[in-house]
């Protein structure tokens, strides 16, 4: 189960960069989107404090982050030993980011002729 979150998460990040780099004009700027994406989505995630403690504006948007659906599955995983029949919801969601994640990334990449 693991391991499939963390594929799913994979496949997530792996495109949002590929999607978010072709706004870069340079790799400096692409340095730059970390702290944009990467650091919020930590922030938000519910890893460092649930999001129910968050102020009421930021909960929608830590609800619009792949990695708080990750985070919530991984913990009923791993620490309450939940199993695909409880996960599922999260799981979907991921995949549905992926999907997401994918078709925005590639409709991004130029296409270069040979």
């Amino acid at each position: 189960m693991v391991f499939a979150v963390e594929l799913l998460l994979t496949l997530v990040s792996v495109n949002m960069g590929i999607f978010l780099s072709t706004f870069a004009h340079n790799e400096f700027q692409v340095v730059q989107f970390i702290p944009l994406v990467v650091v919020t989505q930590i922030l938000l995630s519910g890893a460092l404090w649930a999001i129910e403690d968050m102020p009421g504006w930021l909960q929608p948007a830590a609800w619009l982050m792949p990695l708080t659906y990750a985070n919530r599955a991984l913990r009923d995983v791993m620490i309450k030993g939940f199993g695909l029949g409880e996960v599922w919801p999260y799981l979907a969601v991921l995949a549905a980011f992926a999907a997401l994640m994918v078709a925005l990334g590639a409709s991004t990449v130029s296409r270069q002729r040979a």
